[in-house]
C-alpha cells in the first residue's frame, strides 16, 4: 500500500473545491457575517437605550422619533432600526402591573 499523500497547505487545495463545496463555504461566511452583525446591533441597542434612558431621566423628554433622532441626537445611518430597537428595550424593562 503506497503512503497517503501529504495534505497540500494554501492556496493549491483551494482547486480542488468543487463549486458545491465553494458555494457551500460563502454561505457559511454570510451567515456568519450576519449574526456577528445582529450581535453587533444588539450590543449597541441595548447600549443606546442605556444611554437614552439616562438622558430621558435628565432632560424629562420622553422617546418620541424625532427626539430620539433630534433633541438625544442619534444621528447613525440605522436611525429608525435604532429608535424601534430602543422603544422595544424600553418597553420590556418597565416593570409590568
Amino acid at each position: 500500500m503506497p503512503p497517503p499523500k501529504p495534505i497540500e497547505k494554501g492556496a493549491d487545495r483551494m482547486n480542488d473545491l468543487t463549486p458545491d463545496e465553494i458555494a457551500l463555504i460563502q454561505q457559511r461566511r454570510a451567515e456568519q457575517a450576519q449574526r456577528d452583525a445582529a450581535q453587533a446591533f444588539q450590543r449597541k441597542a441595548i447600549a443606546t437605550a442605556h444611554a437614552f434612558d439616562d438622558w430621558s431621566a435628565t432632560t424629562e423628554e420622553g422617546l418620541t422619533f424625532s427626539t430620539f433622532i433630534n433633541t438625544f441626537g442619534y444621528q447613525d445611518e440605522d436611525g429608525k432600526q435604532m429608535y424601534e430597537a430602543v422603544k422595544r428595550i424600553l418597553d420590556a424593562a418597565w416593570p409590568q402591573a
